[in-house]
This record gives C-alpha cells, sequence and structure tokens, in this order.
C-alpha cells in the first residue's frame, strides 16, 4: 500500500496519480494466509467506499459484516473469486480526546483466511517457534542471572519458592529491557516472525517480538514456562473474537502463566510490575504450543497499584514566602515516566523546577535527590528543597492560600469537553495521596479553615481534611479514580464528579496574628 497525501489543495485543484503494479515474489511470505483490517468511517467524509479482494475460488474468505456496507460474491474466469464491500456517503467521524481506540467508534471491514484462533495459533507457532530455541549462549547466559539470584538471596532468603521463580523472572526481563536496545529491522517475514534469539542476545537489540522471544528464550534456560502474546495496542481499540487473524496485531510481549504476570520487553523504564498503561485492557492472542490459544483482553491494573503520594513540609513566612522540604513517593503506570524523565542527572533539576512552578509558581529548587532510578523494579522516590517567594497572599493582617497549591485541575485534566458523543477512557484505575504540612508565623493561627469534606462512588473518591496541632496546619487529602469506561449517559457525573474534587482542593486558608491583645481575629 501506498498512501499519498496533498495537505496544501484548495478547491479546483487536480491530482493525477499513475502507478503500476508488479509482482515482487512468486509466492506469499505467510503461505497461504492472508488478513487484513480497513476501517471505513474516518475524520474525512467519504462519497464511496470499495474493497475488492481477489482469491482462488477454492480458498474460503472469512469476513465481518459491517452494518450499511453492501457484499456480493462473484466468480470471475481462471478460477478466481471477487469479494467486493461498498458502501456510499459515509459521515465524518469526529474524534474526542480520550475516546477508545478507532476500531471501538468505526466501522472497520476485518478478512482472513483463518475461521478459528486455533488456526492462527498453529500457524504462528510453526512460524517462530525454531526461533526461540535456546543455544549454549543462552543458557550461558541465564546461568549467570540465576548465580546473581542465588547471590543476592544468600543475605536475604526467600520465603518460598515461588518468591525465588519470581526472583529469576525479574532477573531475566531487567536483562532484556536494560541491556537489549529497542531497533525495529522489519524487512520481509520479519514482520511477524523474529529474529533467532541467539542473534538478539549476541546484537544486542531487537523489536517487540525479538525482545519476547529472547525473555522466553531466558526463562526456558531456567525451567520456567512463559507464553508469546500478540497484543493489539489499547489505543488502537479493542475487537470482537470474530473473525481470527494476525492483521489486528501491532505489539508483543510474554505471559508467565505460573505467576500471572504480563511483560513487555521494549518498556525500557518499567519494572514487572509497570506494566504500560497501552498493554492494558488491550485485546491479546496467548499462543500456546501445546493446547488451545487464549484470546481476550488484559486485566486492568488493581486498585492501588498506580498510585503517587506527595509529603510536604512548608515554612510559612509572614511576607507569604515559604521553605519546602518534600518528597514524591511514584508507582505503578507513572513510574516509568518519571524514570524516563530524571534520568539524564544534569536535567534533573531544571525538570523538577519546571514541574513545581505549576504547583507553586516562582518556585526555586535549592536542593533534590532520587532513588537509583536504574532500580526499575523500586518504587520511584524523589526529595526536594524549594524557596517559594509567594506561597499564599496578603488578606488584611493575614495570608490567604490554598494549601494543595495550585496544580491543573481535575476537569482539565480528564473532562475538558462539556459533552461527549463517544465513551471517555479514563485508563486504569489510580490513587494520589497528599499531605502538606505548614508551619505558620510564631503565634499565627488559622482563622478561616474549610470543613473537610469527602465523597464516594462508582466513579472514584476523595477526601479532604484539616487540622491544627502546636502551630502546625495539616492538609491532607487523597483522590481515587475508578478507571475504565465513562459513557456519553455517565459523563455528566463523572465532569461534576471531578468539578467536586476541583472545588474540595481549590479552596483557601486564612491564617492572621493575634492582636494587641493577643487575640486571632
Amino acid at each position: 500500500m501506498r498512501t499519498l497525501s496533498f495537505p496544501a489543495l484548495a478547491p479546483g485543484d487536480v491530482v493525477e496519480v499513475a502507478w503500476r503494479v508488479d509482482d515482487t515474489a512468486s509466492e506469499n511470505l505467510l503461505s497461504d494466509y492472508f488478513g487484513d483490517l480497513a476501517f471505513l468511517d474516518e475524520p474525512a467524509r467519504k462519497l464511496r467506499f470499495d474493497y475488492v479482494l481477489l482469491a482462488p475460488e477454492a480458498r474460503t474468505i472469512h469476513a465481518n459484516s459491517p452494518p450499511g456496507v453492501d457484499r456480493t460474491v462473484r466468480i470471475l474466469p481462471g478460477g478466481v473469486r471477487e469479494y467486493r464491500f461498498a458502501a456510499k456517503d459515509l459521515p465524518r467521524l469526529t474524534p474526542e480526546p480520550a475516546m477508545p481506540g478507532w476500531s471501538e467508534v468505526s466501522r472497520y471491514l476485518h478478512l482472513s483466511t483463518y475461521e478459528t484462533w486455533d488456526q492462527v495459533n498453529q500457524f504462528y507457532w510453526l512460524l517462530v517457534r525454531d526461533q526461540l530455541r535456546p543455544t549454549p549462549e543462552i543458557r550461558a547466559t541465564a546461568e549467570k542471572l540465576a548465580a546473581a539470584v542465588r547471590e543476592a538471596e544468600r543475605g536475604a532468603p526467600p520465603a518460598s519458592e515461588r518468591d525465588h521463580r519470581a526472583a529469576l523472572v525479574r532477573a531475566a526481563y531487567d536483562f532484556v529491557v536494560t541491556q537489549t536496545r529497542y531497533v525495529g529491522l522489519e524487512f520481509g517475514i520479519h514482520g511477524f516472525k523474529p529474529y533467532r534469539v541467539d542473534q538478539i542476545l549476541s546484537r544486542r537489540f531487537g523489536d517487540c517480538k525479538d525482545k519476547a522471544s529472547l525473555l522466553h528464550a531466558l526463562l526456558e534456560s531456567l525451567d520456567i514456562d512463559s507464553r508469546l502474546v500478540l497484543l493489539r495496542m489499547r489505543r488502537l481499540g479493542r475487537l470482537p473474537e470474530q473473525p481470527a487473524s494476525l492483521a489486528i496485531f501491532n505489539h508483543a510481549i510474554l505471559y508467565v502463566p505460573e505467576l500471572d504476570l504480563w511483560l513487555d520487553g521494549t518498556a525500557a523504564y518499567s519494572g514487572t510490575r509497570d506494566l504500560p498503561s497501552e498493554d492494558r485492557g488491550a485485546t491479546v492472542l496467548v499462543v500456546n504450543p501445546d493446547g488451545p490459544p487464549r484470546f481476550g483482553t488484559l486485566p486492568e491494573a488493581r486498585p492501588g497499584e498506580n498510585r503517587v503520594e506527595a509529603d510536604l513540609d512548608l515554612a510559612l513566612s509572614r511576607d507569604g514566602s515559604a521553605a519546602v522540604r518534600g518528597a514524591w513517593k511514584v508507582c505503578g503506570t507513572d513510574a516509568p515516566a518519571f524514570r524516563r524523565s530524571y534520568s539524564v542527572e544534569d536535567g534533573r533539576k531544571a525538570l523538577l523546577e519546571q514541574s513545581l512552578s505549576q504547583l507553586f509558581p516562582g518556585s526555586r529548587v535549592e536542593s533534590m535527590r532520587t532513588s537509583d532510578l536504574t532500580r526499575i523494579e523500586d518504587d520511584v522516590g524523589i526529595g526536594f528543597e524549594l524557596a517559594v517567594p509567594r506561597c499564599a497572599q496578603a488578606d488584611g493582617d493575614g495570608l490567604r492560600f490554598p494549601p494543595f497549591g495550585a496544580a491543573p485541575g481535575f476537569v482539565e485534566t480528564y473532562a475538558s469537553l462539556s459533552s461527549r458523543r463517544l465513551d471517555l477512557d479514563v485508563g486504569g484505575p489510580r490513587e494520589t495521596r497528599f499531605r502538606y504540612r505548614y508551619t505558620l508565623p510564631p503565634g499565627w493561627r488559622a482563622v478561616e479553615l474549610p470543613a473537610a469534606t469527602e465523597a464516594d462512588g462508582p466513579l472514584g473518591g476523595f477526601a479532604v481534611r484539616y487540622r491544627e496541632e502546636d502551630g502546625t496546619l495539616v492538609a491532607e487529602g487523597h483522590v481515587r479514580l475508578a478507571g475504565g469506561r465513562v459513557t456519553p449517559v455517565e459523563y455528566p457525573a463523572f465532569r461534576d464528579f471531578l468539578g467536586e474534587v476541583d472545588r474540595a482542593f481549590s479552596r483557601r486558608i486564612r491564617i492572621a496574628p493575634p492582636d494587641e491583645k493577643g487575640r486571632v481575629p
């Protein structure tokens, strides 16, 4: 296929396109398999859509039946069968932010020579099995990884054999993720077939299926069973079970059945617990060499797995400035982004200052420290000290300030549209926890303190609380998003819920000094 784009065309312009089709091979790289996925509804209106497939008369073609599409089949000379799918006057499909993948909002045509996933499974395993066989080099590498695990366990023995085997899996995964680069050389058959695992090991690079294959071979050398997984990324949209073909997949990962663990070898900054959000909820085929495959969707993260914790101590001055000592802890989906962003030591301080300036405008980072970001199995920790020139604003004799800073609102982040026609994909469940402790100027007290507020429901929940103790004002809160899909019918309630969150976290506190008689007004 060739796609020609002419972005500068205007009404009245004429484009003439000519082409020639030549045979490039005498046989199909994928034997007698054929599969294709074509979308009908797109951001441009179409006056006419035609899809024509010519196939041997004896070869059955399986296809879905999109609504509004006429299907005709006729026999042509020479033992050829023509399949034609046609539609007219297809309206424009307008995208929306954070909508589900295109296959869930657009009509599509899916064709395949295979009827069942068993056929796809058998075909793909026969295609790749020889590439996965461990060589002496693979086994030697696996033994080195196992020796390192045994050495680490001398000081801290595992609680069970399962824990020991999980440590072996982490070692093999970390090797593939950190010691091989992502490079795709998908020429010819290698768009579907991985290179041999010994080649991948010696080159120290490969694409998604290469990395999954290398990890599979290392685990086999450690006597740990695993399965190749063909995956259709979440952003492309889910698909139903029929028809069955390779055409729908664009990624490959690995599954370890005994640990119920999904591993993405291309996720360079992710640990085994930090599966990328693009993989969560994705359509997958778990390839099984010894039996029927498993077709379905990859599970979402469990509540509490995606979590950010912010703990700040702020010393307020009478002029509204503040000295801040704080720490962030990040685990789950957001952790890889932090590891990537702060991986270059020279740029860390400037990046953190830019991020914190959104929370406290004009902030200056005095110092910072991070956990060891190369330890991808550990949660991310960032500590910092900063000077904030305008933490609070003058209000009469006192000061007024939002205790949680001026972070972007939840409505702006998750529900910027006033209404929706399509579902909103919120992503996986996530939780954010805040604790801000303000040390007030000597003798000062809070004279206006918002009431505690909380809410909980199927779409999420939040709570905000305040308390004073020994010259310190403590503001605590948490926000929980259930994740998943929000339908257009549910969207107004979801947006109202986020508005409640924004209002609760943007309420201001007023503090003031005592008067001449020692009383706080």
